[in-house]
């Protein structure tokens, strides 16, 4: 799972009702997709949706210092015309991918595995009564 999923998943409960923010992310194993093609353009086409603050809380989290020292603590005021920030950020939204861990609503605590970079997003169904 790309990190950029954390800005689109929210929790698949009905009652949780919880929508303004991420689920939190624990990373068992991870690695570094080779070969992709940085376009600054498909990176600024991302920045309007992005929360900033809870991907740089994230990957603080996942202890990804690697990541995280190559991106600034805020936004900066121009982003779309700072080619090494949206380099830097490319690389943490698209570059780094969870093979294997857990995303857990903040709200109701469901907790999701990710199975071979796929987050399983779906709910057990309920036993009949």
């Amino acid at each position: 799972m790309k990190l950029i999923m954390l800005n689109i998943l929210t929790c698949s409960v009905p009652a949780c009702g919880i929508e303004d923010r991420m689920l939190e992310l624990q990373a068992e194993a991870f690695s570094d997709i080779e070969g992709l093609e940085f376009v600054p353009e498909h990176v600024v086409r991302f920045l309007p949706r992005l929360d900033y603050p809870g991907l740089i809380a994230a990957i603080q989290g996942l202890g990804w210092t690697d990541v995280l020292g190559s991106l600034p603590a805020t936004l900066p005021d121009d982003p779309a015309s700072d080619e090494a920030f949206l380099y830097a950020l490319f690389n943490a939204l698209f570059v780094r991918e969870v093979q294997t861990g857990t995303l857990t609503c903040p709200g109701c605590g469901t907790v999701y595995p990710i199975t071979d970079a796929i987050p399983r997003m779906l709910l057990a169904p309920e036993p009949n009564q």
